[in-house]
């Protein structure tokens, strides 16, 4: 299988370091990480075994099954295709989002992609197998299990989901893709803590695939949605900044979200800015970037790189300056500079409102 064709620009703005802020060895992700798409990432038809359906949705069918992968080694798998009504509809390019997928770079903060099969007329993608809960479940158990959901949560652990996060949204937005519909539900949690991304698509698909899940929603609001989404039907990086900023508020909460979920809101007219008060129990980590996100005009937004940069240079002040020891995620790399970019206010209390 050849290499995939790729529209990612190589000279971007995006892989520039942020103002004030010096990295050593910063792991920015470009096309030309691309992973070539050898042949054993394309796995043979009997190589697969389809045990039994996993969901049948509005867009995706997913499968469980195992498959013999070189050394004929065996191991369980999910297999992803679209539903039989999107491939009449010919509305996706999901060749093309095949092709990309093999494309992208080995990361721990995304679902594992072991390669691809055709089956008959059917194009599966291949995706590792994990006996884990979301992200949002966490927050669920602990409040079923009558415990206040934050007490699971530290600024370690605070500091190893969004870092992963963020670093798993960057490379899936540097490689083409985007992420309609991201919530705590669509992120999965593994025994050892790390958040693994899945789900995304095609940027060129992203406002088709978000209109198509607005649709199997028995409701929806701004905490799952952009403005321009819920009433222009569009979706761009700007879209994906907003539900990110969504999720890491839950994060920071243990589950609370920004927006109202009883209010109807039926234009951006009727749109109103949260004043939020950042957790007492979590101030070290304030960072006045985030309220930036839920700017109503989507040009304003931080890119994820930026609001990335900016909790990476909180969460490594923080390290430094502590007089405990904080583990360092993977994700991190020591900043060479004493000089750093100070994102947030010194008035401790309350996210201001977005400058609009």
């Amino acid at each position: 299988m050849h290499q995939p064709d790729t529209d990612i620009p190589r000279n971007s703005q995006t892989f520039k370091s942020l103002p004030d802020i010096s990295f050593q060895e910063e792991k920015y992700y470009t096309a030309t990480d691309v992973i070539p798409c050898d042949d054993y990432r394309l796995i043979k038809e009997t190589d697969v075994c389809i045990i039994m359906p996993m969901k049948i949705g509005n867009i995706y069918s997913r499968w469980m099954g195992s498959i013999t992968l070189q050394g004929d080694i065996g191991k369980c798998a999910v297999l992803t295709d679209l539903t039989e009504k999107v491939k009449k509809e010919n509305i996706f390019h999901w060749e093309s989002f095949l092709k990309k997928c093999l494309a992208l770079p080995k990361s721990d903060y995304l679902v594992k992609i072991e390669g691809v099969t055709i089956q008959k007329i059917n194009q599966f993608l291949i995706s590792e197998h994990l006996d884990c809960e979301s992200l949002d479940g966490l927050f669920t158990r602990e409040i079923s299990g009558g415990r206040p959901a934050d007490s699971v949560l530290t600024i370690t652990t605070l500091i190893k989901y969004i870092s992963g996060i963020l670093e798993g949204m960057e490379i899936i937005k540097t490689y083409g893709f985007l992420h309609p519909g991201l919530s705590t539900k669509k992120i999965l949690l593994t025994q050892s803590d790390c958040c693994k991304l899945y789900e995304f698509c095609l940027a060129d698909d992203a406002a088709k695939v978000a209109e198509l899940k607005k649709k199997q929603m028995k409701s929806f609001s701004l905490n799952q949605f952009a403005p321009e989404t819920l009433f222009s039907k569009e979706y761009t990086e700007s879209s994906d900044v907003w539900s990110t900023a969504v999720v890491i508020w839950e994060i920071l909460t243990a589950g609370a979200l920004p927006f109202p979920v009883d209010k109807v809101v039926k234009s951006e007219m009727d749109v109103q800015l949260p004043k939020l008060s950042w957790p007492d129990k979590f101030l070290q980590l304030r960072n006045n970037v985030l309220a930036e996100c839920w700017n109503l005009n989507c040009s304003l937004r931080p890119s994820i790189h930026h609001l990335r940069g900016s909790f990476l240079a909180i969460f490594e002040k923080l390290i430094v300056d502590s007089d405990y020891e904080i583990p360092i995620p993977s994700t991190y790399t020591a900043m060479g500079s004493t000089k750093r970019a100070r994102p947030w206010k010194e008035d401790a209390g309350t996210l201001h409102d977005v400058t609009l």
